[in-house]
């Protein structure tokens, strides 16, 4: 874990011990040993398994909402919006601890924690939504109004998500492909080829 503070190393292993073990699998001495302390002096960093869940879904989430923006900033009209995010997220679930365990606790949250949850997972998805919009706005030739194509998109990465947390990768790009093909027709990108 390299330079990282004690603090830094108590967020990056709880979010692997959560991904990997959920909420009430998940062992605080476990945490607090790959941290390099004592589950004792854990608590002088958080007062709770709920307050360090919490702050490392809320963590996640913000590393997940700077992928986010970064993944749209560069998009052009000769692209079909939004698809290298899905692809990429496809991707980035296996391989990467943070994403898992955002998209882990997301769709399967503690019951006693969901509402906050929810109301923090409203952000990542008001902003997909935002950036989505923005950028389906600049195609000229579009079938439907850019409300329809950003409900589109927003319905089937929620739906790719479930697939990633419940299934498996391969059923989750039966969900990747069904989403090409609506944006290649919205988009009037029939003739893209994959």
């Amino acid at each position: 874990m390299g330079s990282e503070t004690t603090f830094e190393k108590l967020i990056q292993a709880s979010m692997l011990e959560f991904s990997l073990h959920g909420y009430n699998g998940s062992s605080l001495s476990k945490i607090a040993n790959a941290a390099g302390i004592q589950k004792s002096s854990l608590y002088s960093h958080f007062k709770s398994k709920d307050a360090l869940f919490m702050h490392a879904y809320t963590c996640a989430l913000n590393e997940e909402i700077i992928y986010v923006k970064n993944a749209f900033l560069n998009i052009n009209n000769s692209q079909i919006p939004g698809l290298s995010y899905c692809e990429d997220l496809i991707e980035r679930y296996d391989n990467t601890p943070i994403l898992k365990f955002l998209l882990q606790t997301s769709y399967l949250s503690p019951l006693h924690l969901t509402d906050e949850i929810n109301l923090l997972h409203s952000t990542y998805i008001d902003l997909l939504t935002t950036e989505f919009k923005k950028t389906i706005a600049t195609y000229k030739h579009l079938v439907s109004d850019a409300d329809f194509y950003t409900e589109v998109y927003v319905s089937i990465i929620d739906s790719i998500q479930v697939k990633l947390v419940y299934t498996n990768k391969e059923l989750t790009k039966i969900r990747l492909v069904a989403l090409k093909k609506a944006l290649q027709y919205l988009t009037g990108k029939n003739d893209a080829s994959y």
